[in-house]
């Protein structure tokens, strides 16, 4: 009974009248997004219910998708993690300059929601090589596809990568065999400047 009195309640809750206004501004940013509504709305909720169970975590998004990051550090969760792993707890924080308190958030989070976090860190480690594979099976057309599987010259991709992929590795990996990169971590002029901004042709 307790069951269907709580199922209850919670249609009763998605039935409640919104704001005209709020969902006019919901709409166009579906719109804007090429988006549907309910996809949006319901993004918007789980990351609601997220940043109010773990004060201290975020939300923004990027070319690979919103991610959870540590409200005063430029840290996404997941590259916490990665780094975390890799140096240790004081290692970390002596030299990342990150408090205890807000390394225990991303803790907290990852406890909470770790096979996201994981799926993150295990794309970050891929190997140029592996990026190129990637692009080889994406170039959208069956001669693409045709093209990748004899070995020949694949389709141009214009790509983007996020801020903790490394330019420097992948970025160049994927250049040598000919498609069009840009990598936030090589590109001063992109600091700062917000996700529209940046990917705008």
């Amino acid at each position: 009974m307790a069951r269907e009195r709580d199922k209850s309640a919670v249609q009763q809750a998605a039935r409640v009248e919104i704001d005209r206004e709020l969902v006019e501004r919901v709409r166009r940013q579906a719109a804007e997004q090429g988006r549907s509504e309910r996809g949006l709305i319901e993004e918007m909720l789980e990351e609601s219910i997220r940043v109010r169970r773990l004060p201290g975590i975020a939300f923004r998004g990027g070319p690979t998708g919103r991610r959870a990051w540590v409200l005063g550090t430029p840290f996404d969760v997941w590259a916490m993690m990665e780094l975390y792993r890799g140096k240790g707890r004081e290692r970390f924080i002596e030299e990342h300059g990150v408090s205890e308190e807000r390394l225990d958030v991303a803790l907290a989070y990852y406890k909470a929601y770790s096979d996201e976090i994981d799926q993150r860190v295990a794309a970050n480690a891929r190997t140029p090589a592996e990026w190129h594979r990637l692009s080889l099976g994406h170039t959208g057309s069956c001669a693409g596809r045709e093209q990748a599987r004899v070995g020949t010259r694949p389709a141009r991709m214009k790509l983007m990568l996020d801020a903790h992929l490394s330019g420097r590795a992948v970025g160049k990996a994927l250049v040598e065999s000919g498609h069009d990169v840009r990598a936030l971590d090589s590109e001063s002029v992109l600091e700062g400047m917000e996700d529209p901004a940046v990917l705008r042709p």
